[in-house]
């Protein structure tokens, strides 16, 4: 499979899986920016990974819990309002890495956006308060700072290990 700039994107994987982020730094600089959106791609996979856990924990904690509990609805919509914002940041960064590429000065309502889907969770919450806590929707859309914190950490303690 070839990318846009002619680089086997195979190729780069394989060698992503491969090589230290030394090397992967020094390969990105000779193939282009093909190697950043695989960063990326790779990043997005891991906060999949974590907020799979996130909403694995809201299942079961709906399921031994009260089913009508508005802490458990409330994080839930707030989880959904942090997955989209962190969803339209990396789709965000994809088109500006792209238009970077072209040569174009990078315009971006990515900031806006996000603003406006977490107005929307909040919102929600407030038209309905007795059956959501806000206070559970603004920790849920805190919960996607603390997947890329927990993100993070744990990959600055493997490389440690290593």
């Amino acid at each position: 499979m070839v990318g846009k700039n002619g680089c086997d994107i195979r190729r780069v994987h394989r060698d992503f899986h491969r090589h230290s982020l030394h090397d992967r730094h020094d390969q990105a600089l000779v193939r282009g920016e093909d190697m950043n959106i695989i960063l990326q791609d790779a990043l997005y996979r891991a906060y999949l990974r974590w907020f799979g856990l996130f909403y694995g924990i809201l299942a079961v904690l709906l399921l031994i819990g009260r089913p009508s509990d508005p802490v458990i609805y409330g994080l839930a919509l707030g989880g959904t309002g942090s997955f989209l914002i962190l969803t339209l940041q990396r789709l965000s960064v994809d088109r500006m890495y792209r238009v970077i590429e072209t040569g174009r000065k990078p315009v971006s309502r990515g900031t806006v956006s996000r603003m406006a889907v977490a107005v929307l969770c909040v919102m929600i919450g407030l038209k309905y308060q007795t059956e959501l806590s806000l206070t559970a929707v603004v920790i849920g859309l805190l919960a996607g700072h603390v997947i890329q914190f927990c993100e993070f950490l744990t990959h600055e303690l493997k490389r440690e290990k290593r």
